[in-house]
């Protein structure tokens, strides 16, 4: 199962990555089999997920670069998206 976790806002992080990177978090523990990406225009930064209370190992999922504009381009192969944003295209 390949599952991507888009966070289409940079800088710091808030209630909304909170919330998406606690799914990421449990994905990663839970299904370990499964590829995890996230889906974002600036690299991740596991570090400061901790500021809103999120630990992440770096190792359990890829960055796949992604432009706000980008999103169904990177993420057609996906089996499951879990975004932050209202504005998906189709």
């Amino acid at each position: 199962m390949r599952i991507g976790f888009h966070d289409p806002f940079t800088g710091a992080p808030g209630g909304g990555e909170r919330y998406l990177f606690t799914m990421l978090a449990e994905a990663a523990a839970s299904l370990p089999e499964a590829e995890l990406a996230v889906l974002s225009p600036e690299p991740p930064d596991p570090a400061g997920w901790r500021a809103v209370g999120v630990a992440v190992d770096p190792g359990a999922f890829a960055w796949r670069p992604t432009p706000p504009a980008g999103l169904t381009a990177h993420s057609g192969d996906l089996d499951l998206l879990v975004t932050l944003t209202a504005d998906v295209p189709v």
